[in-house]
């Protein structure tokens, strides 16, 4: 028997990151990862920072979608200065109960620290961030202060371990770093 301590990775999920204040009245433009369409719609609180433990929550007063993008203003935060050192932290909000996900399904956090293998088991970098492309999502790499971008695709991905904390990818020539 084994004791599973709970952190707060366990009780929230991670859907979005800051990309950049918006405006001068301190709104800050959001990268949605959540595949739930509505999910920003009746959010009252979302919790931004660096890691689930790190997190701080926000209380938001208008949440605007554009296009793929949501704009968020948050309470108390009036101003550009309020909002600016937000930029590059994730999102989380609460998970819900019953968000079960596919086989073949992650949420970004749980990606996002992962050590890259080679099929050969040779270290290749941790997974650094998760870009949502219109065809499928980027892993983004960290590999010795380099950044490789991978299509999270059959092709190059051949396993996801949660358990063991890798991703197994596919070495492809001519994509620098897994060859």
């Amino acid at each position: 028997m084994s004791i599973r301590r709970i952190t707060n990775s366990d009780l929230f999920v991670c859907i979005g990151k800051v990309l950049r204040p918006v405006g001068v009245e301190g709104a800050v433009k959001i990268q949605n990862y959540s595949d739930i369409t509505d999910r920003y719609t009746s959010i009252q609180e979302i919790y931004i920072g660096p890691t689930t433990e790190l997190a701080i929550p926000y209380r938001v007063d208008t949440v605007e979608y554009r296009g793929k993008d949501i704009v968020l203003q948050l309470e108390d935060h009036g101003n550009i200065e309020g909002v600016e050192h937000l930029r590059g932290y994730f999102c989380y909000l609460p998970r819900l109960e019953d968000e079960a996900l596919d086989e073949d399904e992650f949420f970004v956090d749980e990606l996002i620290g992962l050590t890259v293998e080679n099929t050969d088991r040779v270290e290749i970098g941790q997974v650094k961030d998760i870009i949502q492309a219109p065809a499928n999502d980027v892993l983004v790499i960290n590999s010795q202060g380099d950044e490789i971008l991978l299509p999270m695709v059959q092709e190059f991905i051949q396993e996801v371990n949660l358990g063991e904390g890798i991703v197994v990818v596919h070495p492809i020539e001519g994509l620098g770093g897994l060859t």
